[in-house]
């Protein structure tokens, strides 16, 4: 009984909450920037090295092998 009304209170007060509807504010962000300071052309080109585990699988998917750095 003791944690009924203090989850009763709590969705009351949900619910008083989401009753008022929502609001909405304006807005403005403005960026000052001065000059470009890096280009990245069409040949770029990204690589990583991973620091990770050839046994760490996620649902039974092991997509890493011995793929990381320690197996380079």
């Amino acid at each position: 009984m003791g944690f009924l009304l203090p989850l009763f209170l709590f969705v009351a007060y949900l619910y008083g909450v989401s009753a008022q509807g929502p609001t909405t504010n304006a807005t403005t962000i403005i960026v000052k920037s001065a000059a470009k300071i890096a280009e990245t052309d069409d040949q770029f080109i990204c690589a990583t090295l991973d620091w990770w585990p050839s046994d760490k699988c996620n649902y039974n998917d092991c997509p890493w092998g011995n793929s990381t750095v320690p197996y380079l």
